[in-house]
């Protein structure tokens, strides 16, 4: 499905300007026009006051060295709602590091989606879609804030083997009143 992203407001938190540049053109392709930058969550709260994105797309790797977690941190402060964001805006993480780990990492910070460097367009778009069509329902506990990390929807296709316990029949016994 076609989408009008005329309007979307997209926050982009990526520290290399040909990254940014790059995520820029694909996503002028798809329509979208509003864009904002930022290359740490200071920047990013000193520029959002009056305006709120509407997606969020962050480079794991922002931070003074790699994998120093600054991202994460990024991503669980906009969860915890201490910025001018919405907690529940669409955060969609990328990294060069698409390893098994990371995803896991991210996805327990609170991401909406992984998004692998190298990327296509479509790669791109399918993601953001996958964000408006299929939303996860939102989850706020102490330990956690974000989409709910359970993706797959298991159908079991057995027997119930578990069989409900059979209440004892004491009728036969009278009471004895002491």
């Amino acid at each position: 499905m076609a989408y009008d992203f005329s309007k979307t407001n997209i926050l982009i938190v990526e520290e290399t300007q040909e990254m940014l540049e790059l995520l820029m053109a694909v996503l002028r392709v798809f329509g979208v026009r509003n864009f904002f930058s930022a290359k740490d969550i200071d920047i990013y709260n000193n520029i959002f006051t009056p305006q709120k994105p509407d997606l969020i797309i962050i480079d794991y790797m922002v931070g003074e060295s790699s994998y120093d977690e600054k991202a994460l941190d990024i991503v669980k402060t906009i969860r915890s709602g201490k910025t001018t964001a919405d907690a529940y805006v669409p955060i969609l993480m990328m990294s060069t590091a698409a390893k098994k780990k990371t995803v896991i990492i991210s996805r327990d910070a609170g991401i909406t989606e992984f998004v692998a460097v190298p990327f296509t367009a479509k790669g791109i778009y399918k993601k953001i879609e996958l964000s408006i069509e299929r939303p996860r329902n939102f989850v706020k506990s102490p330990i956690f804030t974000g989409p709910c990390r359970r993706r797959k929807k298991i159908f079991w296709d057995f027997k119930e083997r578990r069989v409900p316990k059979k209440i004892k029949d004491y009728s036969h016994l009278k009471q004895v009143v002491i």
